[in-house]
């Protein structure tokens, strides 16, 4: 596990120094992550923005593939390159989160994926959110009362502001 230290240091130096303590005037204990869950709409637009990073990503992968000549786009039927953009989608969240705290999605719109009392969540927690984004419809889950992976994994999507001395 010596790979996310390298990561870490890496994403904080892109995302301009996230590793600042935000005082927010509240302390950890008083803290309730389901009264500061980010909306609908927020939720949507880290959807969009994160399915638009895997699509530019993978693409360009797949791209790669067939010049190559690893890959023939005539195949039919579920091949390596189907498992390998599984596998490269279950470890974009997964190293985002594990090491960020949160998508390029929720990057951009200042949000991060905390526990219920608002602290980083475990990596075992972040693994099974990963995951259960494969239950098929999930992506459109957020817009009941909350998320499957979010559900399943108990963990939130708060704005970073709302969170108390959130450190990563």
């Amino acid at each position: 596990m010596k790979l996310f230290p390298f990561f870490r240091n890496t994403f904080n130096i892109i995302s301009l120094n996230m590793e600042e303590t935000l005082d927010t005037g509240l302390n950890q204990e008083e803290y309730n992550a389901h009264e500061h869950k980010v909306d609908k709409g927020l939720r949507f637009a880290h959807l969009i923005i994160d399915q638009i990073v895997l699509i530019v990503v993978l693409t360009g992968a797949t791209t790669a593939f067939y010049a190559l000549g690893m890959a023939n786009p005539y195949d039919t039927g579920i091949g390596w390159i189907d498992i390998f953009g599984w596998v490269c989608i279950f470890f974009y969240y997964y190293i985002m989160e594990a090491t960020l705290g949160t998508t390029v999605g929720k990057l951009i719109t200042g949000c991060v994926v905390v526990d219920a009392k608002g602290r980083r969540t475990s990596n075992a927690k972040i693994a099974g959110r990963s995951a259960a984004r494969f239950i098929p419809f999930d992506a459109f889950s957020f817009l009941g009362n909350r998320g499957w992976h979010d559900s399943l994994s108990d963990t939130y999507v708060v704005k970073k502001q709302s969170v108390p001395e959130y450190v990563l």
